[in-house]
């Protein structure tokens, strides 16, 4: 639905876009921005902190251009932190769309659109977002807890976890698994 709501937009093709995941909380995107020339893919990444393997995965060379993403694969300690930036909307759209006519799986992901421009000898810089924390998983929320209170839209909500967790704990109970 996503595709074809960028399909039938008024955006202007040549646009170069920004796709976010939904799952991560986001802090310093202006700051990234800054850094962004127009007109190039990148992808917004970090250092794998927490240890866990649900996430798409980066392999860098010494300039910060990806040279392979791997949907779930540790290939380095880098993974994505679901941020995708196209030279344009046009690119966004023709690799996304060859990747759901080639590929006979049932489950689409952004790393296999990076990996199609890759495959086909674009250029994708990597760029660092120190601050971002996924929300995708209870394990993710768990592991990133302390550090989600301090934004004050969330404070309410993952204070509430973070009580419920300790109260958990004195009894030995395990919170969502």
């Amino acid at each position: 639905t996503g595709l074809k709501q960028l399909v039938a937009s008024d955006i202007d093709k040549k646009e170069q876009v920004l796709v976010l995941d939904n799952d991560n909380i986001y802090s310093g995107l202006e700051e990234v921005f800054s850094k962004i020339e127009n007109n190039k893919n990148f992808v917004l990444y970090n250092k794998n902190h927490t240890g866990l393997s649900h996430y798409s995965f980066v392999k860098l060379d010494n300039n910060c251009l990806l040279t392979d993403i791997q949907e779930r694969i540790p290939i380095s300690d880098y993974v994505c932190v679901g941020g995708y930036g196209f030279e344009s909307l046009q690119t966004a759209l023709e690799s996304s769309q060859h990747v759901i006519k080639s590929d006979s799986t049932d489950e689409f992901y952004m790393s296999m659109v990076i990996k199609q421009l890759l495959n086909i000898g674009k250029k994708v810089n990597g760029v660092c977002l120190s601050e971002c924390y996924s929300i995708g998983t209870p394990k993710d929320i768990l592991l990133n807890i302390s550090k989600l209170i301090k934004f004050k839209f969330l404070k309410k909500y993952f204070s509430l976890i973070l009580l419920k967790k300790k109260l958990l704990d004195r009894n030995n109970e395990t919170l969502f698994f």
